[in-house]
């Protein structure tokens, strides 16, 4: 009896970390290789032209960047509640507005809203699946 005992202590020795190694899977993200800013016009910026302790001053097109991706992921469960298009853009001061005049119209970015433009774009690099869609809604 006493070597049928060390018997069933090895097997279970040998099978419980075999067991549970199959139970579960790590699962890795896709890794996310960073490249150069992609061009807004002639400059190389990605239409994000100055960050400040107001928030960013940015372009129309990354505005629109911005609501393709609130359109997409901005009803995720992260957003409580689900971010509305625009959320977080609102109009420079008129000195802005003339600093930048080279490069059309600019807006403020708040801090939140380009913390969420990082997210969001992040998880479109990595081919995120969106939980909803807020056009599906």
């Amino acid at each position: 009896m006493n070597n049928l005992s060390k018997i069933f202590a090895s097997l279970l020795l040998i099978s419980v970390p075999l067991l549970s190694s199959c139970s579960t899977k790590t699962i890795i993200p896709q890794v996310i290789e960073e490249t150069k800013p992609s061009y807004d016009g002639n400059k190389q910026d990605s239409g994000l032209i100055s960050a400040g302790p107001d928030g960013a001053i940015v372009t129309e097109s990354f505005v629109a960047r911005y609501d393709a991706l609130v359109r997409t992921y901005g009803a995720e469960p992260e957003f409580l509640p689900p971010i509305e298009l625009r959320s977080g853009v609102s109009e420079v001061s008129p000195e802005d507005q003339l600093k930048h005049q080279d490069r059309g119209r600019v807006y403020l970015l708040s801090k939140q809203a380009l913390v969420r433009f990082i997210k969001m774009n992040q998880w479109r690099k990595m081919g995120r699946t969106p939980v909803k869609s807020k056009e599906s809604n």
